[in-house]
């Protein structure tokens, strides 16, 4: 689980005062803006819900995943990473959740739903996530992440099964190591353009039905 302890604030030197101060849009001694931050016309905020059992790497996960965030926080459970992309600030948050009997949230915008393909215990347990997942009012996006793909030699979840499963529950499969960063930067991506695909997707019918 992520612990207060773990709180991850990144520190940069304002080009004004020439103080140290958290990374982000605005110094805190003088108030001046930290010139590594464009302005943003627009802002989009996530919630995304990483899910999976105790041990499979999602505090390591989500770690990785805002590691490269223009500013970052994590805090008890939960972790929030901004990027800018072109003129637009994308805001993600991300809410850890241990266990297959736990609630969940109906209204996330994905699920990473994470197992470690070295224990076959932890995919056999992601496929009852599935269901619950597809039993949601409005099921999510969903990625299907095999974690540990850095110690293949102890594999016992092979790519083309874990693939065919996520296929047959319209999830998208992909492998990472969160010890490394192996596909780390592929899976930001590919969340955030499916994040924003989606919201564009809901805006059009806001629009097309009047509201």
């Amino acid at each position: 689980m992520l612990s207060e302890k773990s709180a991850d604030w990144s520190w940069v030197v304002c080009s004004n005062c020439g103080t140290t101060t958290i990374k982000g849009r605005f110094c805190m001694k003088c108030g001046s803006p930290l010139t590594q931050y464009a302005k943003s016309q627009y802002q989009y905020r996530f919630g995304v819900d990483v899910l999976g059992e105790k041990n499979v790497g999602k505090t390591s996960l989500i770690k990785k995943l805002v590691a490269s965030s223009d500013v970052s926080a994590i805090s008890d459970s939960t972790a929030s990473g901004s990027w800018m992309i072109d003129k637009a600030e994308i805001i993600i948050d991300f809410k850890e959740v241990d266990g297959v009997h736990a609630a969940l949230d109906d209204k996330m915008d994905a699920a990473l739903l994470v197992f470690d393909l070295s224990n076959r215990r932890t995919f056999v347990k992601s496929l009852l996530f599935l269901e619950k997942l597809k039993m949601l009012p409005n099921p999510p996006p969903t990625f299907l992440i095999a974690n540990k793909s850095d110690e293949t030699s102890n594999r016992t979840v092979y790519q083309e099964e874990a693939a065919d499963v996520a296929k047959a529950h319209g999830a998208t499969y992909i492998e990472v190591s969160a010890s490394n960063g192996y596909n780390v930067d592929l899976l930001r991506e590919k969340l955030i353009k499916g994040l924003l695909a989606r919201r564009l997707e809901k805006i059009k019918r806001l629009l097309k039905n009047g509201q």
